[in-house]
């Protein structure tokens, strides 16, 4: 089955959450914690994003966002890699951390921005965090509660339902402690979570964006449009296509790179810039590659080679359009 298609526009919010690949922990200290937490400096700068809530347990993350730019599968395809490559890096391991995609919910920001924030910071006690336990859960509370300075990359939201008498942090104190949004948190917890959260107007707003991408797809280059597959699934399909275990095309060890892999990790590269759209640096930083450069190098040489290979060019082209007949 098809996943869901990404809904990407200009100024859009988004809730987004990630966790962690089988039994690995994704924050096993404070260092790791403050690793992550210096990523979300880096992307906003570097991505021109606005985040307005975070919650980060051990095993996964959530996110409340606005990208001013139609960039959000750049966004996390950043965040995700940057910091798997510098966690394998300090515990010397190799390949995926994150569980698959990262899901994300385009969000109604004029009805639910205030109430999706709020559920981001009661999360650790749906979880059953120790509260008092420091290393059960870091989120931005603090920085509503005024507790501490705060980071330059975070935009507190100012309006909140509770306007009765206090401080702006003591209205939000107790708003938050008022955890019982039971439409908001049932939402969020439905095995397949749908991808919108909204009013019906806005809903049928994003219906329309989103036929609108699929009716003028076909027949015009795939980077101008906000839906683009994005590098796991990439490597997924191909890896799939040369019966290989998709973390081998991760790898970085030149000794574990046979013929067959090297290709294969030449088709996924060439495939993410082509139909993906990714930047250089970006598939550089999901294959371990440590100057961008190669990768044109790579896919220019891969390019070459197709043009002289019949079947290995005919095998690309249908791999080309099996991943982009599931945008």
């Amino acid at each position: 089955m098809a996943r869901p298609q990404r809904i990407e526009f200009n100024q859009a919010c988004y809730y987004v959450s990630s966790q962690g690949r089988g039994n690995k922990t994704l924050f096993p200290g404070r260092e790791y914690r403050k690793m992550f937490l210096d990523l979300f400096d880096e992307t906003c700068d570097r991505f021109n994003v606005d985040i307005y809530a975070y919650c980060i347990l051990k095993n996964e993350y959530h996110l409340l966002l606005n990208t001013r730019d139609a960039n959000l599968s750049r966004v996390m395809r950043y965040l995700n890699g940057v910091y798997t490559q510098r966690y394998n890096s300090n515990r010397f391991g190799e390949g995926p951390l994150f569980y698959g995609r990262y899901k994300a919910t385009v969000i109604d920001p004029e009805n639910y921005l205030e109430r999706v924030g709020r559920y981001i910071h009661c999360l650790p006690k749906y979880a059953g965090c120790d509260i008092g336990l420091e290393e059960s859960f870091h989120s931005s509370i603090a920085h509503y509660l005024g507790e501490g300075s705060t980071p330059r990359w975070l935009k507190i939201i100012s309006a909140i339902t509770d306007t009765g008498s206090g401080t702006h942090n003591e209205r939000y104190a107790r708003y938050v402690a008022n955890c019982t949004d039971v439409e908001v948190r049932h939402f969020f917890e439905r095995k397949k979570r749908p991808p919108v959260l909204g009013s019906a107007d806005f809903q049928e707003k994003m219906r329309t964006t989103t036929q609108g991408i699929k009716e003028n797809r076909e027949g015009s280059d795939m980077r101008n449009y906000f839906v683009r597959p994005e590098i796991d699934n990439i490597v997924n399909e191909v890896a799939r296509e040369y019966e290989l275990d998709s973390y081998a095309l991760y790898r970085t060890q030149e000794e574990e790179k046979t013929k067959k892999v090297i290709l294969a990790r030449n088709v996924a590269m060439t495939l993410s810039q082509d139909i993906g759209g990714h930047t250089l640096k970006d598939i550089a930083s999901v294959f371990g590659i440590k100057n961008y450069r190669s990768v044109s190098i790579l896919v220019g040489r891969f390019k070459n080679l197709i043009n002289n290979h019949d079947s290995l060019r005919s095998q690309y082209v249908e791999l080309r359009m099996r991943l982009l007949s599931r945008c």
